[in-house]
């Protein structure tokens, strides 16, 4: 990131910059917690129903992609939290293949209860890991361009992640 873009993403986040990057770019893929990407594979949704969670008929025909999943999973995440003005650190999470769903969309693949039960966990866990608390940063909403630059440089960084030649090194 350049250090004019570090700047003024640590002037939206009272310094915590870093953080608030590190905290998007790690719940990116929450979206893939849900019945509707999880029936995409036979062998692993049958794991997923002997954990115990439900996969109604309805997910596999929900076509419902990870990033709006995610979107949707991180509104209500803030929501039940109690967390207003969040909604652009959502749209963020849905941006990381490079496209955005400006229109409201349902919630059919969403899982319902013990889905979200599962989906709160997951952020919480991350939370954990990084030791960044979504209710402790102190956030103010970045203007457009800003929004865009931070979306271009998670996809970059989920790219990367996802690379073969990346995943290869460990």
């Amino acid at each position: 990131m350049a250090d004019i873009t570090k700047r003024r993403v640590d002037e939206l986040s009272e310094g915590r910059g870093r953080d608030l990057f590190v905290l998007c770019c790690a719940v990116h893929d929450v979206g893939k917690a849900t019945p509707s990407f999880q029936v995409k594979n036979v062998e692993l949704a049958a794991l997923v129903v002997t954990a115990g969670l439900p996969l109604p008929r309805a997910a596999a025909k929900a076509r419902w992609h990870h990033s709006h999943a995610g979107r949707a999973i991180l509104e209500d995440y803030f929501d039940h939290l109690g967390l207003t003005g969040l909604g652009w650190v959502a749209v963020l999470v849905e941006g990381h293949h490079g496209r955005f769903d400006v229109q409201p969309f349902s919630r059919l693949g969403h899982g319902g209860a013990p889905w979200e039960r599962v989906q709160f966990e997951l952020v919480e866990a991350v939370e954990r890991l990084l030791g960044v608390r979504w209710a402790e940063l102190s956030l103010t909403q970045p203007s457009r361009s800003l929004q865009l630059e931070m979306s271009g440089f998670m996809v970059m960084a989920a790219w990367i992640a996802s690379c073969d030649l990346v995943v290869g090194l460990g």
